[in-house]
């Protein structure tokens, strides 16, 4: 019975999670939207600086940021 108990809990924290997950993708989609015009990448920009932001908060993880290779290619070919 108690593990039942913590189940449903357990149940009805991910869904809250996820309902919170998915009010944030469309505030943030909004926003895009007003930045930009249309709610293309900008969303995603602006949930990656959004984890970037909250991962950088605690010292104990290690921060990598993808950049493209041509990039890299310029920039040590130059």
């Amino acid at each position: 019975m108690a593990a039942e108990a913590e189940a449903m809990r357990d149940a009805k924290a991910r869904r809250i999670l996820a309902s919170g997950e998915e009010k944030a993708a469309k505030l943030l989609q909004e926003a895009a939207r007003n930045m930009q015009g249309t709610a293309g990448s900008g969303a995603i920009q602006l949930r990656f600086l959004q984890t970037m932001n909250d991962v950088s908060s605690d010292n104990a993880n290690i921060v990598v940021i993808p950049m493209p290779v041509h990039l890299l290619y310029e920039l040590f070919n130059s």
